[in-house]
């Protein structure tokens, strides 16, 4: 799952690519699954230490950078009823 993340958000922040262009890639890979409620539900807080670890395991893991500006805005996700799509 945290890979599923690391690789959306690393084309969007790392290779520019559009925001809802990829959601829409990702919606017809997964039809299910909505990735950014996802996040929101287990806690941008919590994802972003997730992530962190993982990136000190595994140095070619992408850490979303998104988390950090998203908790510097006070966005943490169902915790306080923010939504980290308010940010993108």
């Amino acid at each position: 799952m945290f890979n599923e993340i690391s690789s959306f958000f690393k084309i969007i922040e790392k290779y520019n690519y559009n925001f809802k262009e990829c959601q829409t890639v990702y919606d017809l890979l997964y039809e299910k699954r909505n990735l950014l409620n996802i996040i929101d539900t287990i806690g941008i807080e919590l994802c972003d230490k997730i992530c962190k670890n993982l990136k000190e395991e595994d140095e070619n893991f992408y850490h979303p950078k998104i988390f950090k500006k998203a908790l510097e805005k006070g966005i943490l996700g169902r915790k306080n009823k923010t939504k980290i799509s308010d940010i993108l």
